[in-house]
């Protein structure tokens, strides 16, 4: 009876041991369904939570828990205060204020913390770090910190190196930090994880700092910007974290390029999965599987068009927990084409775009994609006559210290960048920054492949003959106007160049907006065309003229018809007159001291000016008594 019990608890013990045995092999062979269909059934054990070890409601007099918290701040614009059971801590311009922990954390912590970021320019930063509790610039988070970074309406998860100070990010895309959100990281020896309002944002994996380490919260100005931000906290919990199987690893994420996004055949998909057992299985389009380790070289196929990228791991933590991904990414065929139509004449190139200085035949609403793979419709005119391409961006960015925009313009367009320092350059990076941008962005440089592919860069020690930009704040954004001589690109009508356009907001680089392809400086392939038209033949002139002649005539007959039946023809005699009106037109309301600005006259002559339209029914506006002019709609 005896050896018979043990016989049986043998042969259970195999039925139970096989399956894992064979686990890692079976799966090389399985088609993607089985394993969809073994992440969708899986079973995951709750554990409980660990200890709780801070928690501070922020309910009571001067807003904080003083037995656990050490306040501190730097400037006269750096306040904190209690405002119903939350507490806020702002600040400005040259100052910074810290809420630090008295107590030190090792890792194997979690914390959840209520809050909300009002930053605008202002940077906040929410997690563990080395600084002690007394410094004299206590907002810094350097060696050996992990974080929540919040600025410009993002919000990072961040880890810095212990010893090299590098840093390791990861954006938390889609989230309004503008209002209340439950941010809860997890710290532990291999991983960084964040959660908002539940949902797992992101993942950092490598070796964690071990602490022993402060818990701070900082705000303080964004790169010496005036407005202030402040970050509201509704509550604080640490507790310890003692098992990653509540976490559900592992975790696949990835790195770049953005999701959704537009890339090259053969471009490098960087996935990381941390957590794993070490092999990561993937397919294209629904194919059968491919595996490889932590290192795989996942290309994008070369077919044009839309891809699927299917990509699961398994846990290496012995949980048996599979977990996939899903990603799409889109295969550039040929670069798209920009035409830069004729122009018959120039615009001026002030900065500000008028309709009636940029013909509607110029306009294209190009989509300019950020890193996330999140798409931003912006307005670009582009003409050409037969000496320069004329180039406008309507952009939504706003003016900034940072805020910028960038051409990419090659001349060869053949794939590899061949600037030098002498007409013509042929590969040109023009930068033009906005009107309260930091002046060292107005810089030109020359782009040069070498034979390894690396790609470098100098500054143009002269400035090309022609060229020209200039850039204006408006309601929306800023307007960019550039003019670049076609003799930099050895090139002339019927010519095709290579183009990229790029926007930059002020603060962090995941902003950035790309046309077409993200990283244009990479690889010179990731320009669209830009073609330059033919001059109009003489014959064409010719019609063209004379068909000119009838409609003037037509406009002349008609327009003395009315005139004749009571109606007034009104002339705008002065091109001064008539670019007051189309910025008038431009704005619901705009103050007579920018006009001036923009226009070059006295607000003396601006006014006789807007009487003079007045009377004549062409604009009905009104000034206030500040000097704000208003469109009457």
């Amino acid at each position: 009876m005896k050896s018979t019990g043990r016989l049986l608890i043998a042969m259970m013990l195999f039925i139970l041991i096989l399956p894992s045995m064979n686990s890692e092999k079976n799966v090389i062979t399985q088609n993607n369904d089985f394993v969809q269909r073994n992440i969708e059934t899986r079973y995951l054990p709750v554990s409980s939570l660990g200890n709780s070890v801070l928690h501070d409601d922020f309910d009571s007099f001067p807003g904080y828990n003083q037995s656990l918290w050490n306040l501190e701040s730097y400037g006269n614009g750096s306040v904190s205060w209690i405002e119903g059971d939350q507490f806020v801590m702002n600040a400005s311009r040259h100052s910074f204020r810290t809420l630090t922990s008295i107590q030190t954390f090792e890792v194997g912590h979690e914390v959840l913390i209520r809050m909300k970021l009002i930053e605008e320019d202002a940077v906040v930063c929410v997690g563990w770090t080395n600084h002690t509790p007394i410094t004299e610039y206590n907002y810094l988070f350097s060696n050996s910190s992990v974080l929540f970074q919040g600025a410009h309406s993002t919000v990072l998860l961040e880890k810095v190196s212990t010893d090299t100070g590098q840093r390791t990010s990861k954006m938390l895309s889609g989230i309004d930090s503008s209002v209340f959100h439950d941010y809860r990281m997890v710290w532990n020896s291999t991983v960084l994880i964040a959660y908002i309002d539940d949902i797992r944002m992101a993942v950092i994996g490598d070796t964690m700092p071990s602490g022993p380490l402060h818990f701070k919260i900082a705000i303080t100005e964004n790169r010496d910007i005036i407005t202030e931000g402040s970050v509201i906290i509704d509550s604080i919990t640490i507790r310890e974290h003692h098992s990653m199987i509540t976490e559900s690893p592992p975790f696949i994420s990835l790195d770049s390029p953005g999701n959704n996004t537009r890339n090259l055949a053969g471009d490098p998909i960087d996935i990381t999965a941390v957590g794993h057992n070490g092999t990561i299985f993937w397919s294209w389009d629904g194919a059968t599987n491919i595996s490889g380790d932590e290192h795989c070289d996942i290309r994008l196929p070369a077919s044009a068009g839309e891809h699927t990228l299917d990509v699961y791991c398994l846990d290496g933590y012995g949980y048996e927990i599979w977990t996939s991904a899903r990603f799409v990414f889109n295969t550039m065929g040929e670069p798209p084409a920009l035409v830069a139509k004729k122009m018959s004449k120039p615009p001026t190139i002030d900065g500000i775009i008028l309709s009636n200085e940029w013909p509607i035949t110029t306009l294209h609403s190009l989509d300019l994609v950020r890193m996330d793979g999140i798409y931003f419709s912006v307005d670009v005119m582009i003409g050409s006559d037969d000496k320069f391409i004329y180039l406008a961006i309507d952009s939504p960015i706003k003016t900034g210290h940072d805020s910028r925009a960038a051409l990419i313009v090659d001349g060869s367009f053949d794939g590899v960048y061949n600037g030098n320092n002498e007409t013509p350059t042929m590969s040109i990076w023009y930068n033009k920054g906005s009107p309260d941008a930091w002046e060292g962005y107005d810089e030109l440089q020359a782009m040069v492949s070498s034979d390894d592919g690396h790609i470098t860069f100098f500054r143009l020690a002269t400035i090309p003959i022609g060229f020209m930009s200039a850039s204006s704040v408006t309601p929306y954004g800023v307007h960019y106007e550039f003019r670049l001589p076609l003799s930099e690109f050895n090139a002339q009508p019927g010519s095709s160049l290579g183009i990229s356009i790029m926007l930059y907001p002020s603060g962090m680089g995941v902003h950035n907006l790309f046309y077409p392809l993200l990283f244009p400086w990479e690889n010179a392939s990731r320009l669209a065309a830009l073609i330059i038209p033919v001059s109009i033949s003489p014959i064409i002139t010719t019609i063209g003229l004379s068909l000119s002649f009838g409609i003037i005539a037509l406009v002349s007959y008609f327009g003395w018809k009315r005139k004749v039946a009571g109606s007034s023809t009104i002339a705008i005699e002065s091109e001064e007159s008539m670019r007051i009106l189309e910025l008038i037109q431009s704005y619901d309301e705009i103050t007579l001291e920018r006009l001036a600005v923009m226009v070059q006259q006295s607000e003396t002559e601006i006014r006789e000016t807007l009487r003079e339209l007045r009377e004549s029914n062409i604009i009905d506006v009104e000034i206030n008594d500040d000097g704000t002019i208003r469109r009457k709609l």
